[in-house]
């Protein structure tokens, strides 16, 4: 298991390949493991529970799947970009790919938000403290370098980047 959804009554490990299975706790030191993970041979490794269902997603290419009881996980069919990261914020899900974002009220239905990121390569998206934070990196003069950008509002961004030459936008 790679990653912890919280709801207001409970924790869940995202489900693991092949075994059907996932975990389970009310308080967060005593964990059981359940029955009912996602039939699917696909690893998950994000997940995040809003609005009253859960989303879970690989790096697959368009492996999604949510549910609002973490018994029965239903595929999105409707997806085909590479899924590299996820959280939930603003009352949405947001996802993030090598290059775009996209975004979800209900976890089957997704937007594309930007597709113009100035990065060679998105890893991550997280939101603390009311911003958003992009992971990933940049290419410049034949160089990588590690990058991140921020945003209040999840479309519109502050790119950073590691390097004191690529600081070019």
């Amino acid at each position: 298991f790679e990653e912890i959804a919280k709801t207001t009554d409970r924790f869940i490990t995202v489900p693991y390949k092949d075994n059907n299975k996932y975990l389970y706790s009310e308080d967060g030191e005593k964990w059981v493991q359940k029955e009912g993970g996602t039939n699917s041979s696909a690893y998950y490794d994000n997940i995040c529970y809003g609005n009253g269902i859960f989303v879970a997603t690989s790096e697959a290419i368009g492996s999604i799947i949510y549910s609002t009881d973490c018994k029965t996980w239903n595929i999105v069919d409707n997806f085909s970009d590479t899924v590299q990261g996820l959280c939930f914020a603003l009352e949405k899900f947001w996802i993030v790919s090598s290059k775009n974002i996209y975004n979800s009220e209900d976890g089957v239905n997704w937007t594309l938000v930007s597709s113009n990121t100035n990065f060679s390569s998105i890893y991550k998206i997280k939101f603390i403290n009311g911003k958003f934070f992009l992971v990933g990196s940049r290419s410049y003069n034949s160089d990588t370098f590690p990058a991140f950008a921020y945003s209040t509002d999840g479309e519109n961004w502050e790119f950073k980047w590691s390097s004191a030459t690529s600081n070019k936008g």
